[in-house]
């Protein structure tokens, strides 16, 4: 679901900085996926990213719009249901670049060694 500037919910959640209805609207796509899991409503919104210029998946936003609350907010979700390795490093934006180039170019150091501790062992971030 996207406005027509291409933003979905979460997306314009995090553009206007509105950390309260980003929470909500985590918590309403995760009791959906909860009672309908086919839908993957909140799986497929975390992972959103379409390759257009006007989509980027809510990490790359969070981080590319200092938002690390938001950022926060995503690290504090069960891990092993909702994020994994493809889903956090390997989604990019329009130019290819991952959350973790963002935080580098931020010079983010928390949030870089947030996202090092990939556990290779079962594919899962340990954060």
């Amino acid at each position: 679901m996207k406005n027509d500037k291409g933003l979905t919910p979460l997306a314009l959640g995090i553009e206007i900085g509105g950390s309260q209805v980003f929470r909500l609207l985590l918590e309403i796509y995760k009791q959906i996926e909860s009672t309908s899991p086919a839908l993957k409503v909140f799986t497929n919104a975390l992972s959103a990213n379409d390759n257009s210029s006007l989509s980027e998946p809510p990490l790359i936003k969070a981080m590319r719009k200092d938002r690390y609350d938001i950022l926060e907010m995503i690290f504090k979700l069960p891990h092993q249901k909702y994020l994994d390795y493809e889903q956090v490093l390997c989604l990019t934006d329009s130019s290819f670049k991952n959350v973790l180039h963002h935080a580098v170019m931020k010079q983010h150091p928390e949030i870089v060694r947030k996202l090092l501790w990939y556990d290779s062992d079962n594919g899962k971030l340990r954060l």
